[in-house]
């Protein structure tokens, strides 16, 4: 039985990115946690963005409880012609665990092409001369450069980074009118 096919408010396009490197299977009964924050996030309008908290042990499942609803949220909002700059941050505390989560992240949108990832730490290279392969798919951002010339859906850092991105010039084309 496919448990997130019955939901009514599961598209058809979120299944398909689910599906496409068999990281969460549509079989997988949610934990409540995780099936109300989709439920809230699919309820609210574009300017009705409530905060939402949730607290469960480890293994539980939290990062989907807010992977699932941004994901689902890009790819069945596209970005308008008229949208600039990365449209969710995803931030964490400590680079060990930005490391972790891009990979985890990186593992949900590899093989496609409608949302694209940036990882953003002090060890980001400017230019593809210094990039490395680990991350080879099209839907990642390699580089500063890059991202700032388009800047992609997502972008993963850390409180320091976000600092820095928010007051610096040449990381303004970052942040715009596009964040949901």
């Amino acid at each position: 039985d496919d448990i997130l096919r019955n939901i009514p408010f599961m598209s058809k396009a979120f299944i398909k990115l689910l599906e496409l490197n068999n990281v969460f299977n549509p079989n997988y009964q949610l934990f409540n946690h995780q099936f109300e924050t989709l439920n809230i996030t699919n309820a609210m309008s574009a300017n009705d963005k409530p905060g939402v908290i949730v607290t469960a042990p480890t293994g539980a499942g939290k990062t989907e409880s807010f992977l699932l609803p941004l994901l689902k949220d890009l790819i069945d909002n596209p970005r308008q012609e008229n949208e600039k700059g990365v449209r969710a941050i995803i931030l964490y505390p400590m680079n060990a665990l930005v490391a972790d989560q891009n990979k985890r992240l990186y593992a949900y949108l590899k093989g496609q092409s409608k949302i694209k990832m940036f990882f953003y730490n002090s060890e980001t290279p400017e230019t593809e001369r210094y990039a490395t392969d680990e991350f080879s798919d099209g839907c990642f951002v390699k580089t500063r450069r890059e991202a700032r010339a388009n800047p992609p859906d997502i972008m993963i850092t850390n409180y320091s980074m976000l600092e820095y991105i928010l007051s610096r010039p040449n990381d303004y084309s970052l942040i715009g009118n596009a964040l949901r």
